[in-house]
C-alpha cells in the first residue's frame, strides 16, 4: 500500500489540510465526492492515525466497513490521487496572488472581455511583478506582459502605438531574459566541464548566439545585478587564477544577493562554495576559510536553509570545513543548534556521523566507535558509507600507538571489507572506486613502512612516497597522507 502514489501525496498533508481535503472532497461540482471521502476515511485510519499498525492492510481489510468494492481499489486510488493533485494546486493557487491574476488575466482575454478590464487587471500584474525578487521568472513575466500588451494593441488597430512604444519595451525585457538565461546556461555548462573534467571543445554545437566578449566596465554598465552576478560567475571559470574574480563575485552577492529570488541566491552562493572547495582540494587551503565565512554567512541570513531546515549535505559540508579550519568548540554548537531541523525524513545517524567527524578532528578515541556504529547502522546513502570507512581507518591511524592486538587486527580486516565493498557496490562511479582504492593502498604502504624495524632507507622510501602522492590524480585523502608521511619525516 505505502508504494502507492497517493499515499505519498498524502503524507504531504499535514492535519489541517487533511481536514481541508474531506471537504474539498465534498464539493458538489466532483462527481463520486462521498466516494472519495469514504476512501479518503480508510487510508486515514490505516495509514494517517496514531493509531495506525506499521503492517500494510490487504485490500479487503482496508476496505471494510466502507462499503466499496474491493475490485475497484486502483480506480480509487488513481481518482483519490487526482483530486489530491488538483487540491494542492488549488492550495498553491489560493496562497499565492500571481497566479491568480495571470489565470484571471488569460480567462479574460480567452473571452474577449471588455479592454478596460483586461488592462486594469494586467496592470494590477505588474504591480506585482514588480514587488517580486530579482529572478529568471520575473523577467520572464515581464516580457510576457510587454507581449500581451503589444499584441492587445496590434487587435484594437493601435499599430502607431506598437511602433512607437511596444517594440522598444519588446526588444529591451526579451533581451534582458535572454541574456540571463544565455548566461545562466553558460555557467551550468562550465560547471558541468569542471565536475566531469571536459575540455572544451571548440567544434560543439552552439544552439544559442555566444554572448560578447565585455570587460568589467562594460558588463556593470549593460547588465542588471542578477545577470552580472552570473557574468563574474562565468568570468571565474574561466579565469587561470580567479582571485580577483573571487573576491569580486564574493562583495557583488553580499551588496545584491539580498533582492535575489531565494533560489538564485542559492545557485549562485553554491557556484561560490564549489569554487572554494575546488581550490582548497588544490591544496589552498585560505579556501576553507572563505568556505567557512561563505558558510556562516549563509546560515545568519537563512539563505542555506529551507524553510527554517538544513540539508543534511550542507550539514556535512559546513562540519568538515569548520572541523579543518579548527573552529571546533562552533561545530559542537553548531550541532546543537541544527540536531532537530535537518530537512526532510533524516536518519538519525548522520547527526551521530557529524559528531563522529567533530570527535576525530578532536583526536578523541571515541571517533573509533562512533564512525563503526554509524557504518553498522546508516545505510542507502554510499557517500557516506565511503567517508564513514575512510574516517575509521584514519581514526585507527591517529590513535596507532594506543591500539591493542585485537584493534589492529580489525583495522587490517577493514581494509579488506573497504575493497569489497567499492567492488560490489555499482552505485559508486569508476573514478570514485579508483580515488578510494588508491588511498587504501597507499595508506596500507606507508603503514607497512612504519610496522618494520626502523631502516636507514626509511626516509628516502617516505619521500619517494609523498612525491608518488603528490603527482597522483584520483587518490581521496591526498593532503591528510602528505601530511601523516611529511610528520614521519620530520620525526
Amino acid at each position: 500500500m505505502r508504494e502507492r502514489k497517493v499515499y505519498g501525496l498524502l503524507m504531504l498533508l499535514d492535519r489541517e489540510e487533511e481536514e481541508l481535503f474531506q471537504a474539498y472532497l465534498g464539493s458538489a461540482l466532483f462527481e463520486q465526492g462521498e466516494v472519495m471521502q469514504r476512501f479518503l476515511a480508510c487510508w486515514q485510519s490505516h495509514f494517517l492515525s496514531s493509531e495506525a499498525s506499521p503492517k500494510d492492510p490487504t485490500v479487503e481489510q482496508m476496505l471494510q466497513g466502507s462499503g466499496l468494492v474491493p475490485a475497484r481499489f486502483d480506480k480509487y486510488c488513481s481518482a483519490l490521487h487526482k483530486r489530491l493533485l488538483d487540491f494542492l494546486a488549488w492550495r498553491a493557487y489560493m496562497q499565492d496572488e500571481l497566479p491568480q491574476l495571470q489565470l484571471g488575466l488569460r480567462a479574460l482575454a480567452a473571452r474577449k472581455a471588455p479592454r478596460k478590464e483586461i488592462e486594469a487587471l494586467r496592470s494590477k500584474l505588474a504591480g506585482q511583478v514588480q514587488e517580486m525578487p530579482q529572478s529568471s521568472e520575473r523577467l520572464r513575466l515581464e516580457m510576457d506582459l510587454h507581449w500581451q500588451e503589444a499584441e492587445d494593441r496590434v487587435q484594437a488597430r493601435e499599430t502607431q502605438n506598437v511602433w512607437k512604444e511596444n517594440f522598444h519595451h519588446l526588444h529591451k525585457a526579451t533581451e534582458r531574459y535572454f541574456v540571463l538565461q544565455k548566461l545562466k546556461l553558460e555557467c551550468a555548462a562550465a560547471n558541468a566541464r569542471l565536475i566531469y573534467n571536459q575540455p572544451v571543445e571548440p567544434q560543439e554545437p552552439r544552439y544559442l548566439l555566444v554572448l560578447p566578449e565585455m570587460d568589467w566596465e562594460e558588463a556593470a554598465s549593460q547588465l542588471d545585478a542578477l545577470a552580472l552576478s552570473y557574468w563574474i560567475v562565468l568570468c571565474l571559470y574561466r579565469s587561470e587564477d580567479g582571485n580577483a574574480e573571487f573576491l569580486r563575485l564574493f562583495a557583488h552577492l553580499q551588496a545584491h544577493a539580498a533582492g535575489f529570488e531565494e533560489l538564485e541566491r542559492r545557485e549562485l552562493y553554491n557556484y561560490l562554495l564549489n569554487y572554494c572547495l575546488r581550490r582548497s582540494n588544490q591544496g589552498e587551503q585560505q579556501f576553507l576559510r572563505h568556505s567557512a565565512t561563505i558558510y556562516r554567512e549563509l546560515l545568519d541570513n537563512g539563505v542555506v536553509l529551507n524553510h527554517g531546515k538544513l540539508a543534511p549535505q550542507v550539514m556535512k559540508n559546513i562540519v568538515v570545513i569548520h572541523c579543518v579550519v579548527g573552529e571546533l568548540d562552533w561545530v559542537a554548537a553548531f550541532l546543537e543548534e541544527f540536531k532537530d531541523r535537518l530537512d526532510g525524513d533524516t536518519d538519525p545517524n548522520i547527526i551521530k556521523y557529524n559528531h563522529a567527524v567533530l570527535a576525530f578532528y578532536r583526536k578523541q578515541r571515541k571517533a573509533i566507535d562512533l564512525f563503526k556504529e554509524v557504518i553498522s547502522q546508516l545505510k542507502g546513502d554510499f557517500f557516506y558509507e565511503l567517508d564513514s570507512r575512510t574516517y575509521l581507518l584514519k581514526a585507527f591511524y591517529e590513535h596507532l600507538a594506543d591500539l591493542s592486538a585485537e584493534e589492529l587486527d580489525e583495522m587490517y580486516k577493514i581494509f579488506d571489507s573497504f575493497r569489497i565493498y567499492l567492488d560490489r557496490n555499482q552505485m559508486i562511479s569508476s573514478q570514485h572506486k579508483q580515488r578510494y582504492r588508491s588511498f587504501l593502498l597507499e595508506l596500507r604502504r606507508f603503514l607497512k613502512i612504519l610496522e618494520a624495524a626502523p631502516h636507514p632507507t626509511d626516509k628516502v622510501r617516505l619521500r619517494q612516497m609523498h612525491q608518488k602522492i603528490q603527482a597522483a590524480a584520483l587518490l581521496a585523502n591526498k593532503g591528510w597522507l602528505q601530511e601523516k608521511i611529511s610528520d614521519q619525516i620530520e620525526s
